[in-house]
């Protein structure tokens, strides 16, 4: 008797361990989409950003001051410092 009860309770158990995985997965999904289009998003911005003169310029002058350390074009580093330095490059342009 008392090991059926254990059963039927950790069967519940199991049961509800399922559901919290698939819950955790579903929402690790929504995550990873949320990521993946901020991600594009940052990515548009700095497309059309690489078009524009001033832009331009700010990057060859930031680099100049050695901004990205040595590191080359298109690294992991390289596009997290970009990114950073982007954030400030529009910033200075909504001051103006």
């Amino acid at each position: 008797m008392l090991y059926q009860e254990r059963g039927a309770r950790g069967g519940k158990s199991n049961t509800s361990l399922t559901e919290l995985n698939a819950a955790v997965s579903e929402r690790s999904v929504q995550i990873s989409i949320r990521l993946w289009n901020i991600y594009q998003q940052i990515q548009a911005r700095k497309d059309a950003l690489q078009r524009d003169p001033e832009y331009a310029k700010y990057i060859k002058s930031i680099q100049g001051a050695g901004y990205f350390r040595g590191e080359i074009e298109g690294s992991q580093l390289w596009n997290e410092l970009e990114s950073d330095a982007l954030e400030v490059f529009l910033e200075s342009r909504r001051e103006e």
